[in-house]
């Protein structure tokens, strides 16, 4: 399920239309674009829209992200952790 998909979905079943989702954060438009697939979403804007709503962003991410995404996230995370031993063991 892409961002975008997700977003719909959660919208959808939160009862709001997309001028809800998007107000005072970005346009409808661009809303819009979002949920169809055409424009990508910055993550600092996806979580405005999340948080703007109180929707759990950790749950929303988990939901939308495939397998692959996540194991990506879990190597970045990963290697961001030895940088800091690193940095930590330097000094």
């Amino acid at each position: 399920m892409t961002i975008g998909e997700a977003l719909k979905s959660l919208r959808l079943h939160a009862g709001m239309n997309q001028t809800q989702m998007a107000a005072g954060i970005v346009t409808e438009s661009f809303y819009s674009k979002v949920e169809r697939g055409v424009h990508a979403i910055d993550a600092d804007v996806l979580i405005q829209i999340l948080t703007a709503h109180h929707f759990d962003v950790t749950t929303f991410l988990h939901k939308s992200l495939t397998n692959n995404q996540r194991s990506l996230i879990l190597i970045w995370q990963g290697k961001l952790r030895m940088l800091k031993i690193i940095r930590t063991c330097r000094h």
